[in-house]
């Protein structure tokens, strides 16, 4: 197995298994733990520091990208991740929307707690 720098293992080999950009971005938030995210595989490839860095980087831009996705396609991307998670859309958004402290990254990077929240509700409001 070639070692890839560590963000291209992350994204080419973990995250692109996982459905959707919520799902993505869940997936990450359920990494941080005490404020510091939590992989040993890559802990120990790439060390403490990279992961930190690398970790806090793709939360970041994962966050700022539910924020910057149209509101349909955010919808569809809603339904294969709570697809993949053996859930309805509203159940898997409404536990989003109790959980959204955790799913905001510790930079924002220019977003905001209470924009996530909007597009959640958003996208709750949207649904027959």
């Amino acid at each position: 197995m070639t070692l890839l720098p560590i963000k291209d293992d992350l994204l080419e080999r973990t995250l692109a298994s996982i459905p959707g950009i919520l799902g993505k971005l869940n997936y990450v938030a359920d990494l941080r733990e005490s404020g510091r995210y939590a992989h040993w595989g890559l802990a120990r490839t790439y060390g403490e520091e990279a992961l930190q860095r690398t970790m806090g980087e793709i939360h970041r831009a994962l966050f700022l990208q539910v924020l910057r996705t149209p509101l349909r396609q955010l919808l569809e991307d809603v339904r294969r991740s709570a697809a993949a998670q053996r859930s309805d859309v509203r159940p898997y958004l409404e536990a989003i929307l109790r959980n959204a402290r955790s799913l905001v990254p510790p930079n924002l990077g220019g977003g905001s707690a209470a924009h996530f929240n909007s597009v959640v509700a958003a996208l709750l409001s949207l649904l027959p």
